[in-house]
């Protein structure tokens, strides 16, 4: 299945394994600063991807392609916890009105 992955996310996971292999205690305050700011608007974006994206895929029913639920399906292939995974999945169904896949 990570044949699958699209090619954007590949290369975001690229440039997140170079971030991770970057020593922050190497910059300049000044580029630590204006750096950390813009991670945090980065992981506002990728919450919103997300959110997207499970949306999506719980409106499709993608649970079926592995005869799981989406919510297990969180569990396995991504291992998040079960409260955030239930919250995000939640919270996915009650900003979604349109998805048909209701618990």
């Amino acid at each position: 299945m990570l044949s699958d992955v699209p090619a954007v996310v590949g290369e975001l996971r690229a440039a997140l394994d170079r971030l991770t292999a970057l020593d922050p205690t190497d910059l300049a305050d000044p580029s630590l600063l204006v750096g950390l700011s813009e991670l945090f608007d980065v992981e506002t974006v990728l919450r919103a991807v997300q959110t997207r994206w499970l949306a999506i895929a719980d409106a499709r029913e993608t649970h079926r392609y592995d005869r799981d639920s989406t919510v297990s399906w969180g569990k396995v292939g991504v291992r998040i916890a079960g409260t955030t995974r239930y919250g995000a999945t939640a919270r996915v169904r009650r900003q979604a009105p349109s998805c048909s896949h209701r618990r």
